[in-house]
Order: C-alpha cells, then sequence, then structure tokens
C-alpha cells in the first residue's frame, strides 16, 4: 500500500530532509511540497494525500490555522524544532506523532509505521 505526503514547511533544508527521507521510504510517495497554508490548500484541491507533514511555524501563519482543512481526512505528523516546553500554546491533539528537527532516518521510519498500523486499521 503507497501514502501519498505532502510536506508543509517554509524551511527548504528541512523539506529536503523530508523530502529524501521519504525518499528512502517504499511505502510514500511526494506528491507535493507547501511552504504556506494557502499553498497546501491548493495542493490538496488536486491532489487526495494521506499523510501531511507539517510544520508548526510556516510562511504567514502556524499550525493553528490547520482547522481550516477537514483534517479527519488526513495523517498528520508534525515536524517542529520547537522543544516540548515550546509547544504549550498549540492544540495538537489532532498530530498522530511529533518529530522533532533535527531527527533521524530511524525516527521518521518509526513514525511512519506508527501511522501506517493507524492506516491499516481504518
Amino acid at each position: 500500500m503507497k501514502l501519498s505526503c505532502i510536506i508543509l514547511d517554509d524551511e527548504p533544508l528541512a523539506q529536503e530532509q523530508v523530502e529524501a527521507y521519504i525518499s528512502e521510504c517504499e511505502e510514500l510517495v511526494l506528491i507535493g511540497k507547501a511552504s504556506s497554508m494557502q499553498a497546501l490548500e491548493r495542493l490538496l484541491k488536486v491532489h487526495q494525500a494521506d499523510i501531511l507533514f507539517l510544520d508548526i511555524k510556516f510562511r504567514g501563519g502556524d499550525i493553528s490555522q490547520i482547522g481550516r482543512l477537514n483534517i479527519k481526512d488526513y495523517i498528520i505528523i508534525v515536524i517542529t524544532a520547537y522543544s516540548h516546553k515550546h509547544l504549550t500554546g498549540y492544540n495538537l491533539n489532532f498530530a498522530r506523532d511529533i518529530l522533532f528537527k533535527p531527527f533521524s532516518l530511524e525516527r521518521f521510519k518509526e513514525s511512519l509505521n506508527k501511522v501506517i498500523s493507524l492506516k491499516a486499521v481504518k
């Protein structure tokens, strides 16, 4: 089963890291990258995604804007450079996992294994 992914991060190096990790996982296919909520919304109008890798803060906004999407349609993995203590102001109950930058390929795959098992249950 292939899972389609979109990355939302306004840092090109962070996008490249996640893209490289996605390419290492045969279960994943990257269908797009965005650096703003508006760009993500445009991608989702054209492509159906299974997994969204979302940074906490991005160009023109932050993850609190995710409510504009029908989030139950997606598995959301948050990626962030913030520490745990800086996340208290955000409601991240919708996130299936959080990856703290910089994260290893092993940690990425661990997160992926969690969400693949969740997708299989649906």
